[in-house]
């Protein structure tokens, strides 16, 4: 998808030459504004951006762990695995302890994240974390200090859905 950016803003950016270039040597069709393109990432209405992503949050409800991942993907996204600490700090500001897409329900103590994915470059457990306290913690949550716990499943916590940001050209 990168490639096909990067091929229409070039693609813009010439026509923008000939449009600019044919403004100076005196043609311009009546518009003397001159012309600049851009590509830049939207979100949809309620959906918060950062970086290149949205971000929406589940407030109005408390789920599952399973619950909270399909409402994620009925909304067009997938349930939030942070990346580094500053979308930590960023996903703080959204809502502070809420359900992100890791568990072990598969193998316990092997997390997977998002998609299948078995490895994740990012952690961030909370010390002696995660424990598998009475062998029921299965789900992770982001608490309220950013840092990861692993808890039953079945509790209930808002999700942040996450999607990508949607490309718009602006001229």
């Amino acid at each position: 998808m990168r490639g096909c950016k990067t091929v229409l803003i070039m693609r813009v950016s010439a026509l923008c030459l000939m449009m600019n270039l044919l403004a100076t040597v005196g043609f311009s069709a009546g518009n003397t504004e001159r012309c600049v393109a851009s590509i830049g990432g939207f979100c949809p209405p309620t959906w918060s951006p950062w970086g290149d992503k949205c971000y929406k949050v589940t407030k109005s409800q408390t789920l599952a762990w399973q619950e909270a991942k399909e409402a994620c993907l009925a909304l067009g996204g997938a349930m939030v695995v942070p990346c580094s600490d500053e979308e930590t700090m960023f996903l703080e500001t959204l809502q502070s302890q809420t359900w992100i897409g890791c568990n072990d329900l598969q193998t316990e103590g092997t997390w997977v994240c998002r998609e299948g994915a078995t490895y994740v470059a990012y952690r961030n457990w909370d010390k002696r974390e995660p424990n598998n306290v009475k062998g029921l913690e299965h789900c992770a949550v982001i608490k309220k200090c950013g840092r990861w716990t692993d808890v039953p499943c079945d509790e209930q916590y808002p999700a942040v859905c996450t999607r990508p940001t949607q490309h718009k050209l602006h001229m």
